[in-house]
C-alpha cells in the first residue's frame, strides 16, 4: 500500500458516494469518481481537508487502475505480448508514464510473460504449417527479446514436414498455369510462409504438369499473341514476328523448346484454332 500523504485542509470532502463500480468523492468545488482499489492505498475521512497535490495522486493512480482492469480484461479473451498490451494502453491512456508504470505491475502480477507469449505463439504458428522464417520474424514484429527467441529450436526433419504439408495444400491453386509459373508461384507461397530455400526446391522438384494441360495453355496464348502482332489478319510468321513471338511466351514463363514446337505445329498446319 501506499503511503497516505497528509491532510492539508485545502478542499474539504463532504460526501462519499457509490455508483456502479466507482466510488464517488465529492469536496467543496471538484467531484472526482474513482475505484474502489484506488481507495485502498488512499484513505480519505468524510470532513478532512486534501490539497490539489493529494487529488491529482489519486487521478494518477486511478487511471493506472483503470489501465489494470482493461489489461486484465484483453487477458481474458486472448493471449498478448507486452508490445500488444503496450500499444493498446497507449490508446486508451495518454500518458505514458502510467502506461509504462502500468506495463510494469502486469509484468509482476505475471499476466504480461513474453516467455509463455513466444512459445504458445511458436505452437500455434507450427501447427499452422508456418516455416521457421516467418515464426522468428512474427516474434520480432513483436518485440520478444533475442534472448527469449534464441531459446527455440527448430528442427529440420520438423520443418520438411510442415512445408510438405504446405505444399500440399496449395499445389493444385495452379495446375491451369504453365509449369514453370506454376513452380514460380509455389516457390514464392512457400518462401513467404517462412521455409528455407533448399527446402522448398526440393519440393517443386516433384511437380509434373500434365502435358494436355500445358499445350493447352500455352496454345491459347500463343494465338492471342500471334493475331495482336500479326493484326489478326491471315499473315505468315516471319523471322521477326516469330521472334516477338517467343520472347512473350518465354516472358510468361513456357520453356523455349515447347515455345518452339508448339510454332512448328503452326506453321506445318496440325494445330487447331479452338
Amino acid at each position: 500500500m501506499e503511503e497516505q500523504l497528509e491532510e492539508t485542509g485545502k478542499t474539504v470532502l463532504k460526501e462519499i458516494k457509490h455508483k456502479d463500480d466507482k466510488v464517488i468523492l465529492i469536496f467543496d468545488d471538484d467531484k472526482i469518481k474513482l475505484f474502489p482499489e484506488t481507495l485502498d492505498a488512499y484513505k480519505v475521512e468524510i470532513g478532512k481537508g486534501y490539497d490539489r497535490v493529494f487529488l491529482d495522486k489519486l487521478k494518477k493512480l486511478d487511471l493506472k487502475n483503470e489501465g489494470l482492469r482493461y489489461a486484465i480484461q484483453l487477458s481474458k479473451k486472448k493471449l498478448y505480448a507486452e508490445k500488444d498490451f503496450k500499444d493498446k494502453l497507449k490508446k486508451r491512456i495518454e500518458n505514458d508514464e502510467i502506461v509504462d508504470e502500468t506495463i510494469k505491475e502486469l509484468k509482476e502480477k505475471k499476466i504480461i510473460n513474453d516467455e509463455v507469449y513466444c512459445k504458445c505463439s511458436v505452437d500455434v504458428l507450427n501447427d499452422s504449417n508456418y516455416g521457421k522464417y516467418f515464426i522468428v520474424n512474427y516474434l520480432k514484429s513483436k518485440k520478444i527479446s533475442n534472448n527469449i527467441i534464441e531459446e527455440i529450436t527448430f528442427n529440420e526433419e520438423f520443418e520438411e514436414e510442415k512445408a510438405q504439408k504446405y505444399f500440399l495444400s496449395i499445389k493444385n491453386r495452379y495446375v491451369s498455369n504453365n509449369l514453370v509459373k506454376q513452380k514460380k508461384k509455389i516457390f514464392n507461397a512457400l518462401l513467404k510462409r517462412g521455409f528455407e530455400v533448399n527446402i522448398i526446391m526440393n519440393l517443386i522438384k516433384s511437380l509434373k504438369l500434365n502435358p494436355e494441360v500445358e499445350e493447352k495453355e500455352i496454345k491459347k496464348d500463343y494465338l492471342k499473341i500471334k493475331n495482336k502482332i500479326l493484326d489478326g489478319e491471315n499473315k505468315k510468321l516471319d523471322n521477326y514476328s516469330e521472334g516477338k513471338i517467343v520472347s512473350w511466351l518465354v516472358r510468361k514463363g513456357y520453356s523455349y523448346e515447347v515455345i518452339k514446337t508448339i510454332i512448328r505445329k503452326d506453321k506445318k498446319g496440325e494445330m487447331k484454332n479452338d
